[in-house]
Protein backbone atom coordinates (compact mmCIF):
# COMPACT_ATOMS: atom_id res chain seq x y z
CA UNK A 1 0.00 0.00 0.00
CA UNK A 2 1.22 3.47 -0.84
CA UNK A 3 1.79 6.09 2.21
CA UNK A 4 0.52 8.56 2.22
CA UNK A 5 2.82 11.34 3.05
CA UNK A 6 2.54 14.82 5.23
CA UNK A 7 4.47 17.26 7.12
CA UNK A 8 4.67 17.18 10.72
CA UNK A 9 4.87 20.55 12.45
CA UNK A 10 5.67 21.03 16.27
CA UNK A 11 2.54 22.92 18.02
CA UNK A 12 3.77 26.49 18.20
CA UNK A 13 1.47 28.09 21.09
CA UNK A 14 0.71 31.92 20.78
CA UNK A 15 2.71 34.52 22.61
CA UNK A 16 1.59 37.39 24.34
CA UNK A 17 1.76 40.58 22.62
CA UNK A 18 1.55 44.21 24.56
CA UNK A 19 -1.42 46.80 24.20
CA UNK A 20 -0.05 50.34 25.80
CA UNK A 21 -1.59 53.87 25.96
CA UNK A 22 0.29 56.71 26.01
CA UNK A 23 -1.06 59.57 27.85
CA UNK A 24 -1.16 61.99 24.35
CA UNK A 25 -1.03 59.44 22.02
CA UNK A 26 -3.02 56.84 20.38
CA UNK A 27 -3.52 52.65 21.75
CA UNK A 28 -0.63 50.85 19.94
CA UNK A 29 -0.56 47.54 19.81
CA UNK A 30 2.48 45.53 19.35
CA UNK A 31 3.35 41.79 17.48
CA UNK A 32 5.39 40.32 21.20
CA UNK A 33 5.62 41.18 24.94
CA UNK A 34 7.90 44.03 24.60
CA UNK A 35 7.29 47.62 23.01
CA UNK A 36 10.31 46.98 20.10
CA UNK A 37 8.92 47.59 16.21
CA UNK A 38 6.51 49.26 14.52
CA UNK A 39 2.93 48.84 16.17
CA UNK A 40 0.78 46.06 14.80
CA UNK A 41 -2.01 49.10 14.64
CA UNK A 42 -2.98 52.07 16.35
CA UNK A 43 -6.52 53.85 17.72
CA UNK A 44 -6.85 57.53 18.58
CA UNK A 45 -9.01 59.25 21.28
CA UNK A 46 -9.32 56.33 23.49
CA UNK A 47 -9.47 56.92 27.47
CA UNK A 48 -9.64 53.46 28.75
CA UNK A 49 -9.22 49.90 27.48
CA UNK A 50 -9.77 46.42 28.82
CA UNK A 51 -8.75 43.04 26.84
CA UNK A 52 -9.31 39.62 26.97
CA UNK A 53 -5.88 37.00 26.66
CA UNK A 54 -7.92 34.10 25.32
CA UNK A 55 -10.63 35.48 23.32
CA UNK A 56 -8.38 37.98 21.55
CA UNK A 57 -11.26 41.59 22.69
CA UNK A 58 -10.61 44.61 23.29
CA UNK A 59 -13.07 46.91 25.23
CA UNK A 60 -12.72 50.42 24.73
CA UNK A 61 -13.89 53.24 25.89
CA UNK A 62 -13.33 56.13 23.13
CA UNK A 63 -13.94 59.69 23.62
CA UNK A 64 -12.99 61.80 27.07
CA UNK A 65 -13.85 63.94 29.29
CA UNK A 66 -15.02 66.86 26.69
CA UNK A 67 -16.96 64.60 24.88
CA UNK A 68 -20.10 63.77 26.72
CA UNK A 69 -22.50 65.35 24.92
CA UNK A 70 -21.47 63.76 21.37
CA UNK A 71 -22.28 60.38 20.84
CA UNK A 72 -20.18 59.84 17.87
CA UNK A 73 -16.83 60.01 20.03
CA UNK A 74 -17.95 59.33 23.51
CA UNK A 75 -18.65 55.46 23.27
CA UNK A 76 -18.30 52.37 24.38
CA UNK A 77 -16.42 50.04 21.60
CA UNK A 78 -15.37 46.30 21.13
CA UNK A 79 -12.33 45.59 18.83
CA UNK A 80 -10.19 42.80 17.25
CA UNK A 81 -7.27 43.04 19.46
CA UNK A 82 -5.43 41.70 16.62
CA UNK A 83 -6.26 43.95 13.81
CA UNK A 84 -7.67 46.93 16.13
CA UNK A 85 -11.15 46.54 13.61
CA UNK A 86 -13.61 47.34 15.05
CA UNK A 87 -16.50 44.97 15.88
CA UNK A 88 -19.08 47.57 17.31
CA UNK A 89 -19.83 50.94 18.94
CA UNK A 90 -22.56 52.08 21.59
CA UNK A 91 -22.79 56.07 22.38
CA UNK A 92 -22.88 56.78 26.13
CA UNK A 93 -23.74 60.00 27.64
CA UNK A 94 -21.77 59.57 30.83
CA UNK A 95 -18.39 59.82 31.39
CA UNK A 96 -17.46 56.26 31.44
CA UNK A 97 -14.96 54.99 35.01
CA UNK A 98 -13.78 51.49 34.04
CA UNK A 99 -14.77 48.96 31.53
CA UNK A 100 -14.12 44.76 31.84
CA UNK A 101 -14.28 42.17 28.94
CA UNK A 102 -15.06 38.57 30.32
CA UNK A 103 -12.20 35.64 29.46
CA UNK A 104 -14.53 34.06 26.67
CA UNK A 105 -15.59 37.33 25.13
CA UNK A 106 -19.09 37.14 25.39
CA UNK A 107 -19.72 40.35 27.54
CA UNK A 108 -18.55 43.76 28.41
CA UNK A 109 -19.24 45.63 31.59
CA UNK A 110 -18.81 49.10 31.88
CA UNK A 111 -19.23 51.90 34.65
CA UNK A 112 -21.03 54.92 33.33
CA UNK A 113 -21.09 58.28 35.91
CA UNK A 114 -22.96 61.27 35.53
CA UNK A 115 -22.16 64.80 37.69
CA UNK A 116 -18.40 64.06 37.15
CA UNK A 117 -18.73 67.76 35.67
CA UNK A 118 -21.31 70.19 34.44
CA UNK A 119 -20.25 68.86 30.94
CA UNK A 120 -21.26 65.01 31.89
CA UNK A 121 -24.18 65.14 33.96
CA UNK A 122 -27.08 64.07 31.21
CA UNK A 123 -26.76 60.45 31.72
CA UNK A 124 -27.18 58.24 34.27
CA UNK A 125 -24.54 56.60 37.24
CA UNK A 126 -24.77 52.59 36.46
CA UNK A 127 -23.18 49.46 35.64
CA UNK A 128 -23.56 48.50 32.56
CA UNK A 129 -23.81 44.57 30.92
CA UNK A 130 -23.01 44.36 27.01
CA UNK A 131 -23.80 41.45 24.57
CA UNK A 132 -20.80 41.10 23.07
CA UNK A 133 -21.91 39.37 20.39
CA UNK A 134 -24.42 42.08 19.24
CA UNK A 135 -23.03 45.06 21.07
CA UNK A 136 -26.53 45.48 22.91
CA UNK A 137 -27.51 45.83 26.59
CA UNK A 138 -28.09 42.88 28.68
CA UNK A 139 -28.89 45.02 31.37
CA UNK A 140 -28.14 48.38 33.19
CA UNK A 141 -28.10 48.59 37.29
CA UNK A 142 -27.92 51.97 39.07
CA UNK A 143 -25.81 51.81 41.98
CA UNK A 144 -25.80 54.36 45.03
CA UNK A 145 -23.48 54.65 48.02
CA UNK A 146 -24.99 54.20 51.60
CA UNK A 147 -24.41 57.87 51.77
CA UNK A 148 -26.33 58.71 49.21
CA UNK A 149 -25.08 59.67 45.44
CA UNK A 150 -22.28 57.94 43.99
CA UNK A 151 -19.65 57.10 41.24
CA UNK A 152 -18.78 53.77 39.75
CA UNK A 153 -14.71 53.26 39.17
CA UNK A 154 -13.00 49.62 38.32
CA UNK A 155 -15.34 47.02 37.47
CA UNK A 156 -14.00 43.37 36.93
CA UNK A 157 -15.51 40.09 35.57
CA UNK A 158 -14.84 36.63 37.84
CA UNK A 159 -12.59 34.38 35.56
CA UNK A 160 -15.29 32.16 34.59
CA UNK A 161 -17.83 35.49 33.59
CA UNK A 162 -20.58 34.69 36.50
CA UNK A 163 -19.75 37.52 38.96
CA UNK A 164 -18.87 41.10 38.80
CA UNK A 165 -16.86 43.23 41.25
CA UNK A 166 -17.09 47.03 41.15
CA UNK A 167 -15.99 49.71 43.03
CA UNK A 168 -18.34 52.38 44.79
CA UNK A 169 -17.07 55.80 45.31
CA UNK A 170 -19.55 57.82 47.77
CA UNK A 171 -19.86 61.50 47.56
CA UNK A 172 -21.01 62.08 50.92
CA UNK A 173 -18.34 61.77 53.27
CA UNK A 174 -14.12 61.94 52.95
CA UNK A 175 -13.75 58.22 53.69
CA UNK A 176 -16.04 55.57 54.66
CA UNK A 177 -18.16 55.55 52.25
CA UNK A 178 -16.62 53.92 49.72
CA UNK A 179 -17.57 50.30 49.12
CA UNK A 180 -17.13 46.89 46.62
CA UNK A 181 -20.32 45.19 45.68
CA UNK A 182 -20.51 41.68 44.14
CA UNK A 183 -23.49 41.00 41.81
CA UNK A 184 -24.15 38.61 39.00
CA UNK A 185 -23.19 39.08 35.88
CA UNK A 186 -26.12 37.61 34.33
CA UNK A 187 -29.39 39.02 36.76
CA UNK A 188 -27.64 42.10 38.13
CA UNK A 189 -28.07 40.78 41.59
CA UNK A 190 -26.51 42.51 44.66
CA UNK A 191 -24.72 39.41 46.76
CA UNK A 192 -22.90 41.77 48.57
CA UNK A 193 -21.50 44.99 49.39
CA UNK A 194 -18.44 45.63 51.79
CA UNK A 195 -17.43 48.94 52.99
CA UNK A 196 -13.48 49.04 54.32
CA UNK A 197 -12.97 52.33 55.21
CA UNK A 198 -10.65 54.02 52.05
CA UNK A 199 -10.97 54.57 48.77
CA UNK A 200 -11.55 51.89 46.71
CA UNK A 201 -9.22 52.27 43.40
CA UNK A 202 -9.21 48.72 41.78
CA UNK A 203 -10.45 45.43 41.91
CA UNK A 204 -9.07 41.80 40.31
CA UNK A 205 -10.49 38.23 41.24
CA UNK A 206 -8.11 35.33 41.92
CA UNK A 207 -8.02 32.43 39.13
CA UNK A 208 -9.59 30.27 41.10
CA UNK A 209 -12.61 32.95 41.34
CA UNK A 210 -12.78 32.17 45.33
CA UNK A 211 -10.94 35.79 46.28
CA UNK A 212 -11.08 39.39 45.47
CA UNK A 213 -7.67 41.94 45.38
CA UNK A 214 -8.66 45.59 45.98
CA UNK A 215 -6.72 48.39 45.46
CA UNK A 216 -7.40 50.92 48.62
CA UNK A 217 -6.44 54.06 49.77
CA UNK A 218 -4.34 53.37 52.66
CA UNK A 219 -3.09 49.89 51.53
CA UNK A 220 -4.40 46.46 49.85
CA UNK A 221 -7.02 43.82 50.79
CA UNK A 222 -7.85 40.43 49.83
CA UNK A 223 -11.82 39.94 50.34
CA UNK A 224 -13.22 36.31 50.58
CA UNK A 225 -15.46 36.44 47.00
CA UNK A 226 -18.35 34.13 48.25
CA UNK A 227 -18.67 36.56 51.84
CA UNK A 228 -16.93 39.93 51.16
CA UNK A 229 -15.33 39.06 54.37
CA UNK A 230 -11.45 40.29 54.67
CA UNK A 231 -8.96 37.58 54.37
CA UNK A 232 -5.88 39.89 55.15
CA UNK A 233 -5.53 43.93 55.11
CA UNK A 234 -2.19 45.27 54.51
CA UNK A 235 -1.54 49.39 55.38
CA UNK A 236 0.41 51.46 53.27
CA UNK A 237 0.51 54.27 50.84
CA UNK A 238 -1.93 54.94 48.31
CA UNK A 239 -2.72 51.73 45.85
CA UNK A 240 -2.92 52.85 42.67
CA UNK A 241 -3.00 49.59 40.87
CA UNK A 242 -3.37 45.93 41.26
CA UNK A 243 -3.41 42.69 39.49
CA UNK A 244 -3.27 39.13 40.35
CA UNK A 245 -0.83 36.61 38.76
CA UNK A 246 -1.98 33.94 35.92
CA UNK A 247 -1.26 31.05 38.61
CA UNK A 248 -2.83 33.32 41.53
CA UNK A 249 0.04 32.81 44.00
CA UNK A 250 0.72 36.66 43.86
CA UNK A 251 -0.54 39.84 44.16
CA UNK A 252 0.94 42.76 42.34
CA UNK A 253 0.21 46.56 44.12
CA UNK A 254 1.31 50.25 42.63
CA UNK A 255 1.46 52.21 45.83
CA UNK A 256 3.81 55.42 46.32
CA UNK A 257 6.91 54.77 44.75
CA UNK A 258 7.05 51.38 44.31
CA UNK A 259 5.66 47.84 42.70
CA UNK A 260 5.14 45.42 45.44
CA UNK A 261 4.30 41.54 45.18
CA UNK A 262 2.10 40.06 47.71
CA UNK A 263 1.82 36.35 48.70
CA UNK A 264 -1.80 35.90 47.96
CA UNK A 265 -2.48 33.57 50.78
CA UNK A 266 -0.94 35.89 53.61
CA UNK A 267 -0.38 39.40 52.17
CA UNK A 268 3.11 38.85 53.00
CA UNK A 269 5.74 40.43 50.96
CA UNK A 270 7.49 38.05 47.98
CA UNK A 271 9.71 41.46 46.32
CA UNK A 272 9.46 45.50 45.74
CA UNK A 273 10.85 46.91 42.75
CA UNK A 274 11.81 51.11 42.85
CA UNK A 275 9.38 51.91 40.07
CA UNK A 276 7.59 55.13 41.18
CA UNK A 277 4.33 56.99 39.59
CA UNK A 278 2.88 53.46 38.05
CA UNK A 279 -1.27 53.53 37.05
CA UNK A 280 -1.95 50.13 35.81
CA UNK A 281 -0.66 46.52 36.10
CA UNK A 282 -1.04 43.74 33.78
CA UNK A 283 0.69 39.89 34.34
CA UNK A 284 1.55 38.30 30.44
CA UNK A 285 -0.62 35.42 30.08
CA UNK A 286 0.21 31.96 30.07
CA UNK A 287 4.04 31.36 32.20
CA UNK A 288 6.07 33.73 30.73
CA UNK A 289 6.81 35.42 34.11
CA UNK A 290 6.44 39.08 32.69
CA UNK A 291 4.37 42.29 34.98
CA UNK A 292 3.89 45.32 32.46
CA UNK A 293 3.90 48.28 34.76
CA UNK A 294 2.34 51.63 33.09
CA UNK A 295 4.30 54.89 34.74
CA UNK A 296 2.03 57.83 34.33
CA UNK A 297 3.82 60.84 35.96
CA UNK A 298 1.13 63.06 37.76
CA UNK A 299 3.07 66.39 37.52
CA UNK A 300 3.83 67.94 34.01
CA UNK A 301 7.04 68.89 34.88
CA UNK A 302 7.90 65.11 35.24
CA UNK A 303 6.01 64.11 31.97
CA UNK A 304 9.37 62.64 30.46
CA UNK A 305 9.45 60.25 33.45
CA UNK A 306 6.62 58.51 31.74
CA UNK A 307 7.30 54.88 30.54
CA UNK A 308 6.24 51.05 30.47
CA UNK A 309 8.07 48.96 31.94
CA UNK A 310 8.48 45.21 31.95
CA UNK A 311 9.25 43.69 35.24
CA UNK A 312 10.42 39.87 36.12
CA UNK A 313 7.17 38.37 37.96
CA UNK A 314 9.35 36.41 40.11
CA UNK A 315 11.80 38.68 41.06
CA UNK A 316 11.36 42.37 40.20
CA UNK A 317 13.84 43.07 38.89
CA UNK A 318 13.28 45.15 35.36
CA UNK A 319 13.77 43.12 32.13
CA UNK A 320 12.75 46.17 29.45
CA UNK A 321 11.39 49.85 29.06
CA UNK A 322 10.14 51.21 26.07
CA UNK A 323 7.82 54.65 25.53
CA UNK A 324 10.17 56.35 27.41
CA UNK A 325 9.42 60.61 27.67
CA UNK A 326 5.89 59.82 27.49
CA UNK A 327 3.33 58.95 29.95
CA UNK A 328 1.59 56.22 29.97
CA UNK A 329 -2.27 55.67 30.95
CA UNK A 330 -2.86 52.02 30.47
CA UNK A 331 -0.85 48.39 29.80
CA UNK A 332 -2.71 44.89 28.85
CA UNK A 333 -1.81 42.08 26.80
CA UNK A 334 -3.45 39.54 24.74
CA UNK A 335 -3.24 36.44 22.60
Amino acid sequence: AAAVGYECQAFQPRAPRLLVLPRWGPLQAFAGAVTSGPALWELGSVSGFAATAEAGLLAAWVGGYSDCFDPERNRLALLDASTGRELWSRPEESFIGGVSVTQSGDRVAATTNSGISWECDRGTTSLLVVDARTGREAWRRELVSVGGPATLDAVAFSPEGGRLAVAVHGWACLDGCDEVALLDAWTAQVFWRRRLGSYVSGVAFTPDRRSLAVCLGNGTALLDAETGEARWQRWGSWCKAVAVAPDGASVAVASGRSVRALATDTGGPLWEAPVASVKRLAYAPGNGGVLAAAVSPFAYAHRRDGKVIGLDARTGEAAWEGLQGEPVEGVGFFM
